[in-house]
């Protein structure tokens, strides 16, 4: 007795040539008489041919989309998985007079490997130089005018003679060169090595306003690299920048009137401005597996404004920061307010920021060109961003009045302009206000397209951030309204290291 039952239907061999079939098991006999192969009895893939109208799957009965309802009860879900509906009933229920327990929550990670920028497999530290001065300077300058005053800088004080601190500073170039042009490999390390021992090495002769220089520089250049790499587990960019800041704040004092020096200011503080910024939101230093480096660190922050410490004027649109210095002023205060700050306050920061007008890149010259004109549409987007955040966590608006409605329209049609957006700030500010599909397919669309970029450093951990404000969003109902200043800070928390948003 077999356990086997005889098929129904003839086997697909027999069904395709439309003869009988005598369902012998496992092939029919059929099939064997003839010398043919026998194709069983099993299920079977089909698609209709091109001729076939009668199962065409492009037939008109589809031209017309049919609308198809996504929402199922209260919530409504995109990309939601079990720990984001865990996540949102701890953010739904908690306390914040309760203590910390939220930063227990943290999204798991998603490995990433490290972006390959380039197919070149050989190379010496000539293409090395020439490629930071072409390809690596703009990337981090954005104009061709900042892009040469960055390379020059770095340049002079990596050549200027064979001292240790020189050395750390050409080291320190060849690395982030060396990460953009072959990817995260060996030699990148190498030179990242040997840029440390020659960091370590000045340290132990006479040291000057020079050497402090070449240290500013060093320390920058690394925290570059750092981002560049910047995956869930590096957590060293926030060190090195914080060297860098120690310096300036230990070796300068007041009006620089030196224009390398000048670069140097507005790079170190542009980092620890928007630094600052996602640090209020990241964890407190409870968390000690990965403590935050700005917490106690307030009498580091920026004493005299940075428009007065460098000969730029402060309208001027520039390619290192994205922005006036104006603006980075407005924001750098923004990063050290509260919640309790008074209203008054608030209110003229709002002025400034809604009266603000920023300048063409290009002192005394009218420049229409199509990168000029994104430049500046950036910088506009760095200003809503800015009021955005002013009202939304500052104030604490759980609704969104007439005015922030017109300041985020504004900024998704200047998005709807752009191909890319290498600022993170923006994207991360105005990602999280996009609430109907065609505003989140934009700001997808602009992160892809930026991501992709052969120069472009990773954002996927800012992207994920924004994707998951979505979810958590998405999980609310309107008759439960949530704190937006608390469902930021507690998706900016579920991250294992501070994010970058330079």
């Amino acid at each position: 007795m077999t356990l086997e039952t005889a098929p129904r239907r003839r086997c697909w061999t027999c069904r395709d040539r439309k003869v009988r079939c005598d369902l012998t098991l496992p092939f029919c006999r059929t099939c064997a008489r003839t010398g043919r192969k026998c194709q069983g009895y099993g299920l079977r893939l089909s698609w209709p041919a091109a001729t076939d109208k009668r199962r065409s799957i492009v037939g008109s009965h589809l031209a017309k989309p049919t609308t198809l309802r996504r929402s199922v009860g209260p919530h409504h879900f995109i990309n939601t998985s079990v720990w984001d509906v865990k996540f949102h009933d701890c953010v739904s229920n908690w306390d914040p007079s309760a203590g910390l327990w939220l930063l227990e929550w943290h999204q798991p990670a998603i490995p990433t490997s490290p972006k390959i920028t380039g197919a070149a497999t050989r190379g010496i530290s000539q293409d090395l130089v020439t490629y930071f001065t072409h390809e690596v300077a703009v990337a981090h300058a954005s104009t061709t005018i900042s892009a040469s005053w960055f390379s020059s800088v770095v340049l002079k004080l990596a050549l200027i003679d064979d001292s240790p601190s020189s050395a750390a500073v050409l080291n320190s170039m060849l690395a982030l060169s060396s990460l953009y042009y072959r990817g995260h490999d060996r030699n990148a390390l190498q030179y990242k090595t040997k840029a440390l021992s020659a960091l370590r090495a000045s340290l132990k002769i006479p040291f000057g306003m020079r050497e402090a220089q070449q240290h500013i520089a060093a320390g920058m250049l690394l925290c570059s690299f750092e981002i560049f790499v910047h995956s869930d587990t590096s957590f060293q960019w926030p060190l090195y920048l914080y060297g860098a800041k120690r310096m300036l704040d230990t070796y300068y004092h007041g009006r620089a009137g030196d224009s390398d020096l000048d670069m140097l200011i507005v790079w170190t503080h542009y980092h620890d401005i928007l630094g600052r910024l996602t640090a209020r939101h990241w964890r407190d230093d409870e968390q000690k597996t990965r403590p935050n480096p700005y917490c106690g660190q307030s009498d580091h922050a920026p004493a005299l404004a940075l428009q007065d410490q460098v000969s730029t004027s402060p309208q001027q649109v520039l390619g290192i920061t994205g922005c006036s210095l104006e603006l980075l002023d407005l924001i750098a205060q923004i990063a050290q307010l509260t919640t309790s700050t008074h209203g008054i306050i608030l209110d003229q920061i709002e002025s400034k920021l809604i009266a603000l007008r920023q300048e063409n890149t290009i002192p005394g010259q009218i420049d229409q060109s199509k990168d000029t004109r994104n430049i500046l549409k950036i910088a506009e987007l760095y200003r809503l961003s800015a009021l955005v955040y002013l009202e939304r966590i500052l104030r604490k608006r759980l609704t969104v009045s007439e005015q922030l409605q017109g300041w985020i329209n504004d900024a998704f049609t200047i998005l709807s302009q752009l191909e890319v957006c290498p600022r993170q700030f923006p994207l991360l500010i105005l990602g999280c206000e996009a609430m109907t599909e065609d505003q989140r397919l934009e700001i997808t669309r602009i992160f892809r397209n930026t991501s992709a970029l052969p120069t472009q450093r990773s954002i996927d951990c800012n992207r994920h951030t924004v994707e998951r404000f979505w979810v958590q969003r998405d999980l609310l109902t309107t008759e439960d309204p949530i704190d937006y200043s608390l469902l930021f800070d507690a998706v900016m928390r579920t991250g294992d290291v501070l994010p970058t948003i330079v």
